[in-house]
């Protein structure tokens, strides 16, 4: 859309003139542009001499939208290169290592050793099935042993199995 407009101000300001400012209209875009100019041609009609002066001061030393753009583009590249080095910055959790299952202790002389290794195993809610028992004791459980000592969930007493014959 390619606008363009003259002005002139009437240097006396007569009350019977009707309106000190013309616009003339080279190229307009439809009734929007119109009511437009009808709006600051209204505004321009109550201003006297001196601020109208200023006020069309103060727009011939706006930038036109040419001049702006490329600012505006440089400032919108300026941010997607922040936002990529933001990303790099954060911090990623470090991975973590996989649980590893602790070795059974066969020949311990340690009285806390159950403790021990049902805390190692994350099933020390379990310590006190095996209070009294020697590893070489728990080391001949069986499921069903387990089962009746209070071992009741069976992922528990699959992971002590599990523990006993790997370790």
């Amino acid at each position: 859309m390619s606008f363009s407009s003259t002005y002139s101000t009437s240097t006396s300001s007569s009350s019977t003139s009707s309106s000190p400012l013309h616009f003339h209209h080279v190229e307009a875009h439809g009734d929007k542009m119109e009511s437009e100019l009808d709006i600051v041609k209204a505004w321009f009609s109550v201003l006297t001499d001196s601020e109208r002066a200023e006020a069309l001061s103060s727009i011939a030393e706006l930038p036109c939208l040419r001049e702006i753009e490329p600012m505006i583009q440089t400032l919108k590249e300026r941010k997607r290169d922040l936002w990529r080095r933001q990303e790099e910055l954060i911090i990623q959790p470090p991975n973590r290592m996989k649980w590893v299952m602790p070795v059974f202790p066969h020949n311990t002389q340690d009285p806390k050793w159950a403790a021990k290794w049902l805390r190692a195993l994350r099933l020390h809610k379990y310590e006190k099935c095996l209070a009294g028992l020697s590893p070489s004791q728990v080391e001949r459980l069986s499921d069903e042993d387990l089962q009746e000592l209070g071992v009741d969930t069976v992922g528990a007493r699959g992971k002590l199995l599990r523990a006993i014959q790997s370790g």
